[in-house]
């Protein structure tokens, strides 16, 4: 299978932007470590730099858009393809449409993989990638005949440092409370939540851990208000987040893939929906007791949002049941599962495909 695996060549296009979020791309990396791991060849296709700019950070080739609007236009894309002799391409986009997969198609020979969180409609795909718990809901069927869907936790695409993360010890008392909008706060997230801190309070009680992401465009006003008062700890795109989520007590997040790596380490939390189509996310998370719903961040509300906070504060049991019930779905490992997958499934079909 060594021999047989140098033939395959994988090209990744993935968005990243403070609009769009970083999760997309962080994902990407993951899935692109792991075919690096197996000694196949993989570059990135991008179009913001601040997507870009992550994917250099973690040293993989890229070619980038000559325009930003060029995604959906595929005689870029073909180029780049065709000159690297790609035979597996991964897509991790929200603007693509049934359009531009049958359009890649005509001009490409090879397999088409997506990486989903809507189920938007039956994807023209070779592979489908979602990690999460929502298959059970979306119940993907299959376009292509051939076609593989790896659905379900057990194919999250986490970072390598939320592998066999050891159980958290949950203490008596919520002391630390980490605040975390993922790698982009477009909507202030981060701003909203320590306001809300100063205006109770509430800060000579709890120590806040603030994230702050690679592409936040508020870093500054966070930063002076962390200088102004000493319970409020900033931590400027950390290299292991992790470590800030198993030393806090509880987190207060914003509804993205940054909900994964809490319940890998365990870390209770809230999350507040920042974006449309978290919602029913949300909602089945909180059916099954992982998380609390704050709401709607653009709906924030001081009384509800305490509400939230004190329910899990002073609650340790619960905060102990959510702790062990979320550690125990996610063991960091999706991204093995998802190229063992692909690579068992491409070589029955011909290897070099």
């Amino acid at each position: 299978m060594a021999k047989e695996c140098l033939k395959i060549k994988v090209a990744i296009l993935a968005e990243g932007n403070p609009e769009i979020g970083l999760g997309h791309v962080s994902r990407c990396i993951t899935l692109a470590k792991e075919f690096r791991r197996k000694g196949i060849d993989v570059f990135f296709i991008s179009n913001f730099p601040e997507g870009i700019q992550l994917i250099s950070k973690n040293s993989f080739k890229i070619y980038s858009y000559s325009k930003k609007e060029s995604l959906e236009k595929t005689e870029e894309l073909f180029d780049i393809i065709s000159q690297n002799k790609v035979t597996l391409l991964i897509i991790d986009s929200y603007t693509v449409t049934r359009e531009y997969f049958e359009k890649i198609r005509t001009g490409f020979a090879g397999k088409i993989g997506y990486i989903d969180d809507l189920n938007k409609f039956t994807y023209p795909v070779d592979i489908l990638i979602h990690g999460s718990l929502l298959n059970q809901i979306y119940n993907y069927q299959k376009k292509m005949k051939n076609a593989i869907i790896l659905a379900g936790l057990e194919y999250n695409l986490l970072r390598d440092e939320f592998r066999d993360v050891p159980l958290k010890v949950i203490k008596k008392r919520v002391q630390e409370i980490m605040i975390t909008a993922g790698g982009a706060d477009l909507k202030n997230m981060t701003e909203e939540v320590i306001g809300f801190f100063l205006k109770n309070q509430l800060l000579d009680q709890y120590q806040l851990n603030v994230v702050i992401g690679s592409a936040f465009r508020n870093k500054d006003r966070i930063i002076e208000l962390s200088k102004k008062n000493k319970n409020i700890f900033v931590f400027d795109n950390p290299s292991a987040i992790s470590e800030i989520m198993i030393r806090s007590d509880i987190a207060i997040t914003a509804a993205g893939v940054t909900l994964y790596e809490l319940f890998a380490t365990g870390t209770p939390l809230l999350a507040l929906i920042t974006a449309s189509n978290q919602r029913i996310f949300v909602e089945e998370l909180e059916k099954r007791e992982y998380l609390i719903n704050a709401g709607i961040l653009e709906e924030w509300n001081d009384k509800k949002f305490l509400v939230c906070l004190e329910s899990l504060v002073n609650d340790h049991d619960r905060r102990m049941q959510m702790s062990l019930h979320t550690q125990k779905i996610l063991d960091g490992k999706g991204a093995t599962r998802v190229v063992d997958e692909i690579l068992i499934n491409l070589h029955a079909q011909g290897g070099n495909l």
